[in-house]
């Protein structure tokens, strides 16, 4: 269906995004609450690197935005909503490339003890390139909203499904095992849950699924699968070593 034939705005849409960001929230403290306060009590496994507490900042600084962005859509205040939108674009390059370098130095720590944790790589790599890639189109289709908040949503999904999978990854991992579906159940069960109500949403407000969703969703789910695969894969353990510079007969 086109943009002109697509409803922009529903009369639930504040309240869809309310408890959007309401649950990611949530899943943000459930699942970084303890390795947070490992970090302020000097209990982590190793200190921060300045590219690290760039992240942490960034990311809390991009959920900030967003739900200052959310509510000012609410309020009709779409003018202040497209200004703050700016420092939203810069928010999304420091998210995606400090959590870039700062998983390369956490690899490269965890590498040096765990030979297998070096396929654990692929997640980190997921979240970094499908938030990347749904923040930048967000920014092209700006002046297109409904896809603009779908990509948004997108974007945000990937980036707080790292919170779920710490919350509760580990139990589900425990239930389905370290096989093809195991890991992608695993690391990928709460975007699962975030896609799934984005459509449901559509289909009960619009009638139909808005194109950005009917390709977005098929795509982060394609490269999930990927991930998964690479992640039994034989090639990705050295290929992982080579891109993060340890010596092919190290650890990890």
């Amino acid at each position: 269906m086109d943009r002109v034939a697509f409803a922009a705005r529903h009369k639930w849409d504040s309240r869809f995004w309310l408890i959007f960001l309401i649950t990611s929230w949530i899943a943000i403290a459930m699942g970084f609450g303890h390795p947070i306060r490992l970090r302020f009590t000097g209990q982590a496994d190793y200190e921060a690197p300045a590219i690290l507490v760039l992240h942490v900042w960034s990311y809390f600084g991009w959920m900030t935005l967003l739900s200052v962005q959310a509510t000012l859509v609410g309020r009709d205040r779409i003018a202040l909503h497209r200004k703050l939108g700016i420092a939203g674009m810069f928010l999304a390059i420091a998210v995606t490339a400090s959590g870039l370098f700062a998983e390369v130095f956490s690899q490269r720590f965890y590498a040096a003890q765990d030979p297998e944790n070096i396929r654990f790589f692929m997640v980190p790599l997921y979240a970094t390139i499908v938030f990347g890639l749904f923040a930048l189109l967000a920014f092209l289709k700006r002046r297109d909203p409904a896809s603009h908040k779908r990509l948004i949503f997108l974007a945000t999904a990937a980036a707080v499904n790292a919170g779920y999978s710490r919350w509760w990854g580990r139990w589900l991992g425990e239930q389905f095992g370290d096989g093809f579906w195991g890991i992608w159940i695993h690391y990928y069960t709460g975007m699962e849950l975030m896609l799934a109500a984005a459509v449901i949403y559509d289909l009960v407000t619009r009638g139909t699924v808005h194109k950005v969703l009917r390709w977005g969703a098929p795509l982060a789910i394609a490269l999930q699968l990927a991930g998964s695969y690479t992640w039994h894969s034989d090639w990705w353990p050295p290929l992982g070593r080579e891109l993060l510079n340890l010596a092919p007969g190290a650890p990890g």
